[in-house]
């Protein structure tokens, strides 16, 4: 990826989420790199693109010059460093010119673009170009089009959906309305820059890559200004969709948009407007618990200092200690088990404030007396445990079951990483990390013992061991294990 030296891209650069729940033995490979591509390949692409020769029903002015698609498509690919991002980038600004390039004209080569940036800006002025022309079907100006696609680089999960909220954020963002009749005509003229991804069985949008994420979310925040104030402007017109609870003040949040109950409480956080929504218990009830636990930790982490961070801190640790107890409830449940948990820790205030909400719940807490809880949180698994480990720096989990699998966890978020590890043919009994973090040993009923890539899941050794397996331990060089026959001590090198 291209470097962004710019002092607001922190707010826009991905790098930050790429691959931290993989841990420290992850290796990034840059598939840029000329080790994992020939420079011959994005020739072809390139060649390919311009000739249309994949594309059934689609005309482009090389087609009938084949030897001019040839010369083009071998400058833009060094024009673009043979960086498949960029030529791609690049032959879809040039396929929008109604000519080919001229190779005739001196220096041709140099006015082809060579950069992401300057291939979408190339592919936005090329827009403008077709506005002008008064017989354009259904035309697009290059504002316009990066207004629609600029929501996109904002959104999370998997994408943004169009039904409400894609018009509802382009317009927050670009200041002017903004419908679905120029969502959908941008989606045609920018195709290529465009991804569309399910999220719970519905349809959401994504730009194709994240460079182009970056480059346009820090194209807005140099002209509209930091980062939190284009969040800010995201969560109020997401708020805004939510429609009013009828007969009192607020919002009936159990009737939002799913997107908003998914990720609302992330744009917020970014936003540093948390607390404001936080505050109301249908809030915290509506939304999903494995998106806003998180959240709303990191931002009472971020808020120690602040006024707002001990109430911040009351609610993050309210919402922790009952979100074992919050899946597959209702709302109104959810409301009820929230209120025991503020009197659980003592945030009487906090539930006090909740109780004169009058919300729709079964029970109420007007008072609990009790030992402190222990917090404590629940991950959700497809089958029962049999053992579990930490890795030594405490970032992941590994856990064996009885479907005979081992299965990897990030520690901070209680999501699984990656699949499920397959190899053994009975239940797993004991798992354990090698001091460095890098291998994971397994023993099972199955009389084996096996030795994996913490990294990669990728089984690398099985031991026979005649026995069952009741547990193990992982040293340098060595594991100890527990089978009916007593304590074996093992030497292996691959540790």
């Amino acid at each position: 990826a291209e470097p962004v030296a710019d002092p607001v891209a922190a707010e826009a650069a991905t790098a930050a989420r790429r691959f931290t729940a993989l841990g420290d033995a992850c290796q990034e490979l840059d598939l840029d790199d000329p080790r994992y591509s020939e420079a011959s390949d994005v020739v072809t692409y390139l060649e390919r693109r311009l000739l249309a020769s994949e594309e059934p029903g689609r005309t482009t002015p090389y087609q009938a010059m084949p030897e001019r698609a040839q010369q083009v498509a071998q400058a833009l690919a060094e024009q673009s460093n043979h960086s498949f991002l960029v030529a791609r980038t690049a032959v879809a600004a040039l396929l929008q010119r109604a000519e080919a390039v001229d190779v005739g004209l001196p220096g041709w080569q140099q006015q082809l673009p060579s950069g992401f940036e300057e291939a979408l800006e190339e592919f936005l002025r090329q827009l403008d170009q077709e506005a002008e022309d008064p017989e354009a079907v259904d035309p697009v100006t290059g504002a316009i089009a990066r207004a629609v696609l600029l929501p996109l680089a904002f959104a999370e999960g998997e994408g943004l959906p169009w039904e409400g909220s894609w018009a509802a954020v382009a317009t927050a963002l670009h200041g002017s309305p903004i419908g679905d009749g120029q969502i959908r005509a941008v989606r045609q003229k920018a195709a290529p820059y465009i991804v569309e991804a399910l999220e719970q069985g519905a349809s959401v949008y994504r730009l194709f890559h994240e460079r182009a994420a970056e480059v346009l979310a820090v194209h807005h925040l140099r002209a509209a200004g930091a980062g939190p104030a284009a969040q800010g402007a995201i969560v109020d017109a997401l708020v805004a969709l939510v429609p009013p609870l009828p007969n009192q003040a607020g919002r009936d949040w159990p009737q939002a948009p799913p997107y908003l109950l998914r990720h609302l409480a992330t744009h917020a956080g970014k936003a540093g407007r948390l607390l404001e929504l936080a505050r109301d218990p249908l809030f915290l009830a509506a939304c999903d618990p494995t998106r806003l636990l998180p959240a709303l930790q990191a931002a009472a982490a971020q808020t120690t200092d602040r006024p707002e961070g001990d109430s911040l801190r009351e609610i993050a640790a309210t919402y922790g200690l009952a979100a074992n107890t919050l899946a597959d409830r209702s709302p109104q449940e959810r409301v009820s088990y929230l209120e025991l948990a503020a009197r659980q820790l003592g945030c009487n205030n906090l539930a006090d404030g909740w109780q004169a909400r009058s919300l729709d719940r079964p029970w109420s807490v007007p008072w609990a007396r009790c030992r402190p809880p222990t917090p404590q949180r629940r991950i959700d698994t497809p089958a029962a445990i049999e053992a579990v480990a930490f890795s030594p720096d405490g970032r992941r989990i590994v856990s064996g079951s009885w479907d005979n699998t081992l299965r990897l966890w990030d520690a901070a978020t209680g999501q699984p990483i990656g699949s499920p590890l397959q190899g053994h043919t009975s239940s797993v009994t004991s798992v354990a990390f090698s001091p460095d973090g890098r291998r994971i040993v397994s023993g099972s009923w199955d009389k084996t013992l096996r030795l994996w890539d913490a990294a990669s899941g990728q089984g690398i050794h099985a031991i026979q061991l005649g026995t069952p397996v009741w547990a193990v331990a992982c040293g340098h060089n060595r594991l100890v294990v527990a089978a009916h026959e007593g304590l074996l001590a093992i030497e292996i090198s691959s540790l």
